[in-house]
């Protein structure tokens, strides 16, 4: 009997330790997902404010792209990066500009696919004539792909907010 009950009491103890084991390795959920998406996005923005195109571009994947809010298109990781190197370096608008996100949510259309919507605002865009511009009210949409446990932005698509409604043409 006691040697039945040993044989009980190892073999529970081995069926909850396996259990620990296997539930620190289990696949990413959602939440763990999505806490990876907000640390590349929070990564991005350490690299706007830094003005660093390289580490800008090391979001996106290698076949990914972006349309700016001008309309302006560029695909593959190194356009991208090129583009940001354009805007954010020597002589470029955004040289001194800071990127604030007010609030990204984040859906997932699958397991491997998200869709990011970021309200955002940059602030210290200049002019042509090199002088401050007013802030700017932006939202960002991204759509994110994952590819070997990592998330990589494949669509990035940015553009100015309307005025609010409220804020509007007066009547």
């Amino acid at each position: 009997m006691r040697s039945t009950h040993r044989i009980l009491l190892i073999a529970c103890g081995l069926v909850l330790g396996a259990g620990l084991v296997l539930s620190r390795r289990a696949p990413a959920g959602p939440e763990d997902d999505a806490a990876l998406v907000r640390e590349r996005c929070k990564a991005f923005v350490a690299a706007w404010n830094a003005h660093d195109p390289k580490a800008m571009s090391a979001a996106f994947s290698s076949d990914g792209d972006l349309l700016d809010a001008g309309g302006q298109r560029v695909a593959g990781r190194e356009a991208v990066e090129a583009k940001f190197a354009a805007d954010h370096t020597g002589t470029g608008a955004l040289r001194a500009s800071v990127l604030e996100v007010k609030d990204e949510p984040i859906r997932f259309v699958t397991p491997e696919v998200a869709i990011s919507d970021a309200t955002v605002e940059v602030s210290g865009a200049l002019g042509a004539d090199g002088k401050p511009e007013p802030a700017i009210a932006m939202h960002v949409t991204n759509v994110w792909r994952k590819s070997n446990g990592e998330w990589w932005v494949i669509a990035s698509r940015p553009y100015v907010r309307a005025p609010d409604a409220k804020q509007g043409a007066k009547r």
